[in-house]
């Protein structure tokens, strides 16, 4: 199997269980060819290199903000281009993985690739709001803000546990947010 492999790797050590990975699944005759991630954008654009070259299979190791520029890249591709997109497949790497949780994914390097390699396809829903599609869940307001102004050392020391801290702080200054969706 054709496979492309996009790392948002949170550190050292799971670049290295990754490796091992890439290792362990060419030796039994796939082709994986690994890219990393180092600024925002870099899954959105390898995602769309993966569907033109004719990945069969696009594995996401990294968080939900990743597996969110990769389905936006795969959106792209198709919207652009047509044809077909690679499967996904998910090995979680980020801070709360919730939508890997929600697929019940595991949570672990070697058994999370085992699904998204060796697992059975379902279909998913894709959400589209203001041009940007989704997979899990679509927010604004007061909970986006919390996630976005979490930060990277927060999340590394604390978890997920970071966000709730960052979002008590938020409401202590709680604002009314106002939004406007409209059809595209």
């Amino acid at each position: 199997m054709r496979i492309t492999m996009i790392m948002n790797a949170p550190d050292a050590a799971s670049v290295e269980l990754l490796r091992a990975e890439v290792a362990r699944w060419r030796g039994v005759g796939h082709e994986i060819r690994p890219h990393l991630t180092f600024e925002g954008g870099d899954a959105h654009r390898l995602a769309q290199v993966a569907a033109t070259d004719g990945s069969d299979l696009l594995i996401v190791a990294g968080g939900d903000g990743t597996l969110n520029e990769v389905a936006n890249g795969l959106h792209a591709h198709l919207t652009e281009e047509g044809g077909t997109a690679p499967r996904l497949g998910i090995v979680p790497l980020g801070t709360g993985n919730d939508l890997a949780a929600g697929l019940e994914v595991p949570m672990e390097v070697p058994a999370a690739m085992e699904i998204a390699i060796g697992g059975r396809e379902m279909a998913m829903d894709v959400g589209l709001v203001g041009g940007r599609c989704f997979l899990n869940v679509s927010t604004g307001g007061f909970g986006a803000e919390a996630t976005e102004e979490t930060g990277a050392g927060a999340k590394r020391i604390l978890g997920s546990f970071a966000y709730l801290i960052t979002g008590v702080k938020k409401f202590a200054n709680i604002e009314i947010s106002e939004a406007r969706f409209g059809a595209g």
